[in-house]
């Protein structure tokens, strides 16, 4: 039921901004980040650590990231409590990279985590040249 029209027009509008011109009817969809104030829920356990996908049991860790060579994430999430935790959980591939495997840019998902219970994240990526990025 859901399919893209491909004479939409979407173009760039100041610095950040885009602007869309529908050939039919359209639904947008819209999540924009924004600094906010927050406690540390100390409950949570976050930790991430970086593999090459050829040599992902790997203990050794990345100090730099190559071209032409397939990286992955690994995020895992643990809930250290006794109670249900709700989470909002946002991860993006290095700036510079390009996503693989079904991965994006930058992906966020809602997430109910029991008690005792862990998650686990993978995405991928590559560079596909030399660079300099922050």
């Amino acid at each position: 039921p859901w399919q893209s029209d491909p004479n939409h027009k979407f173009d760039p509008y100041g610095e950040r901004g885009i602007e869309i011109v529908p050939s039919t009817n359209m639904m947008v969809f819209k999540k924009e980040l924004q600094t906010a104030s927050c406690t540390i829920n100390e409950n949570i356990m976050v930790i991430h650590r970086f593999f090459d996908e050829n040599n992902k049991t790997s203990e050794m860790k990345i100090e730099e990231f190559l071209p032409q060579r397939i990286y992955g994430c690994e995020v895992i999430i643990t809930n250290v409590s006794s109670f249900s935790q709700e989470l909002q959980c946002l991860w993006q591939i290095p700036q510079g990279s390009v996503p693989l495997k079904n991965s994006n840019y930058q992906k966020s998902n809602s997430l109910t985590l029991k008690p005792y219970t862990t998650q686990m994240y993978e995405f991928y990526f590559y560079f596909p040249k030399t660079g300099h990025y922050t």
